[in-house]
């Protein structure tokens, strides 16, 4: 990662980047060959939260959550284990750390909840029930999933708020559960753009073109950190942070 505020950032493992746009912010993504002789795979989710009207504007903001930092909460005894990584939300009693300001996810009372769950062969565990006031959605990933009476493959599903069973196939599973009580306002995106109107669209396209969205001032459009960096995090102030066990 590197970005018009100053930040940067090698990540994987298990972090989680906490970006936000706000009043907006110039910022790339590079995946590096980190093997040069074997396979690079990589799972990578990309979530994009939309801001609430009045935080719109907002200040960006940049963050990083380690993976060896993020919460897991985890049921059953090894070899039928389900695990449940709380990116943000709570699982038995269990809080995720605590989302960026101006987030929707940074409002309580919107029930905003981001989980990756992984479920040993075989294993059942019951998704927590939600507020009746949210959407759920279910992405399926890695593995035969059964959900409640409904066997799904590698796909999504939307998920009423109640309790719900789910039941790993004989290769495991793993999938993202993403719910939120819905902002309620009009959403028009056009590129990386999102706004409520069509004029904020075109006021963010003059502003983009005008560099109030930061001055990219690095040497290439397409930065990549020095082969062998471990994982860090700099700040905009300067500040720079590595998780526990740099790798």
């Amino acid at each position: 990662h590197a970005d018009s505020l100053g930040a940067a950032a090698r990540f994987g493992h298990g972090d989680t980047q906490w970006l936000t746009a706000g009043s907006g912010i110039s910022h790339s993504e590079m995946f590096p060959l980190l093997d040069s002789e074997g396979p690079n795979t990589m799972e990578l989710f990309q979530i994009w939260l939309n801001l609430a009207p009045e935080d719109k504007s907002a200040e960006p903001h940049f963050d990083m959550f380690w993976g060896e930092e993020t919460p897991v909460v985890v049921r059953g005894e090894e070899g039928s284990e389900a695990r449940f990584r709380l990116i943000a939300g709570e699982v038995d009693g269990v809080r995720a750390l605590d989302p960026p300001p101006h987030s929707w996810a940074a409002r309580p009372e919107n029930h905003l909840a981001i989980w990756i769950v992984t479920l040993d062969p075989g294993v059942s565990t019951e998704l927590p029930g939600g507020d009746p006031s949210v959407n759920r959605v279910l992405y399926n990933y890695g593995g035969a999933l059964t959900v409640g009476e409904q066997e799904l493959g590698y796909d999504a599903a939307v998920l009423a708020p109640e309790a719900a069973t789910v039941t790993a196939g004989a290769d495991g599973a793993a999938f993202l559960i993403l719910q939120a009580r819905p902002i309620g306002a009009p959403v028009v995106q056009q590129g990386p753009f999102v706004g409520n109107t069509r004029e904020d669209i075109a006021t963010a396209m003059q502003e983009y073109r005008a560099g109030v969205f930061g001055t990219w001032d690095l040497p290439q459009n397409d930065p990549v950190h020095d082969h062998g960096q471990t994982r860090f995090a700099r700040y905009p102030d300067g500040t720079v942070k590595r998780p526990v066990s740099a790798g």
